[in-house]
């Protein structure tokens, strides 16, 4: 047996965490970037901020003013790092805000265009000094962006979704709190909660999985089981937010240090072709690749049924397929598209699709598929 296992040195997982940031993260730096998404301006912020100047932090804010990180974005956050001379990042928000927050950290000790650094467009420029000191504060359950080490960058004009990667882009500290999340919108919980499914799924079924994170894995999974309907039909309840919170968390480890699947390979290209949210791509697809992969990996599709269902089954078979279905009546009560048929999709944007896969998801899923048979997946669940 053999692997490597990376995370973050420290996690602090704590309801009203945010109020006790500075306790937290004291001895970081003294000139903070508080990177933050627009639902998260008010209170909350000013809780934090005042946390930060007791315990002798400066802090700065700035708003990530999109719903997916770009190069634009990157940009105007480093600015306003360097403008105000910060020596250290917390980012609070989802995985857009984390990954820009990521990115800004990386970028600013090593200079030039974020673009030369990005897999599959750049120049294959590597991190050669340390990142500033990063800190991740999730505010919802779904990218577990707080715990990778990977940036995913997306363009718009450019029509790409790439990643800015490297282990020093981990978090150096991880704050989840699970009352920053009951907030969320209901649409906006269905899309990130059924993203942290996805992952979990993937990182436990695809060809890079260890004992360590298969362990994982099923824990998140039996919080996820737990939690995913009871966030969607109450939000307020803190208790379930704080168990989708904890599946995300474990979703992130996993993906950072096992991979992905096929759900992965397409939903970036579904997301950059269609201007649809990431975890809205792993939803339309999650329950139609578990079906296609099945046959290849029928033990752990048949745990992952029998943990979601609650349910023993008389065979694997039977078991693996009660999983699926449970996926699909999970995207029905929360009103997703069952299929890609309502995205009309062209011929001649299958092989934009196709073109834009994500190459390392693909090649970790429990079966490799040729080109023929992507298009033909791609076909069966849009016509």
């Amino acid at each position: 047996m053999e692997f490597n296992f990376l995370t973050s040195p420290n996690i602090i997982f704590k309801r009203s965490a945010h109020k006790e940031i500075g306790k937290y993260v004291f001895g970081t730096g003294k000139r903070a970037l508080i990177l933050h998404s627009h639902s998260m301006a008010g209170e909350c912020l000013r809780r934090m901020t005042q946390s930060l100047e007791e315990n002798g932090i400066e802090a700065f804010l700035h708003e990530n003013k999109s719903s997916e990180p770009s190069p634009d974005m990157v940009d105007s956050a480093s600015d306003a790092f360097k403008r105000h001379g910060c020596d250290f990042l917390i980012a609070v928000g989802g995985g857009s805000v984390i990954d820009t927050g990521k990115a800004v950290c990386g970028l600013v000790t090593n200079g030039g265009c974020l673009e030369e650094y990005l897999e599959g467009v750049g120049t294959g420029r590597k991190i050669v000094n340390a990142p500033v000191p990063f800190i991740a504060m999730p505010t919802t359950h779904g990218t577990g962006a707080e715990a990778t080490k990977n940036a995913v960058i997306s363009s718009r004009e450019k029509l790409y979704k790439k990643s800015f990667r490297d282990d020093r882009l981990m978090a150096r500290k991880i704050i989840v709190d699970a009352e920053l999340m009951v907030s969320l919108p209901k649409k906006q919980t269905a899309s990130c909660s059924m993203d942290a499914l996805t992952q979990l799924i993937e990182a436990y079924t695809c060809r890079k999985a260890t004992p360590l994170t298969d362990a994982l894995c099923i824990s998140g999974l039996k919080a996820a089981a737990n939690s995913i309907l009871t966030v969607y039909d109450n939000g307020s309840d803190v208790s379930a937010r704080e168990e989708m919170a904890y599946a995300s968390l474990l979703s992130g480890i996993c993906l950072a240090n096992a991979g992905l699947g096929a759900v992965h390979g397409f939903a970036p290209a579904l997301g950059i072709t269609y201007d649809i949210p990431h975890g809205e791509s792993c939803a339309l697809l999650l329950d139609h690749v578990m079906r296609y992969n099945i046959p290849y990996a029928e033990c752990k599709y048949a745990h992952i049924g029998e943990i979601l269902t609650g349910n023993k089954y008389k065979s694997a078979r039977e078991a693996a397929y009660a999983g699926a279905d449970y996926v699909s009546d999970l995207k029905k009560h929360m009103l997703i598209q069952p299929d890609l048929k309502h995205l009309d999709i062209a011929d001649n944007d299958i092989k934009n699709i196709i073109s834009r896969l994500s190459t390392n998801s693909m090649g970790a899923n429990p079966v490799q598929m040729s080109e023929e048979q992507i298009r033909d997946f791609i076909i069966s669940l849009s016509r």
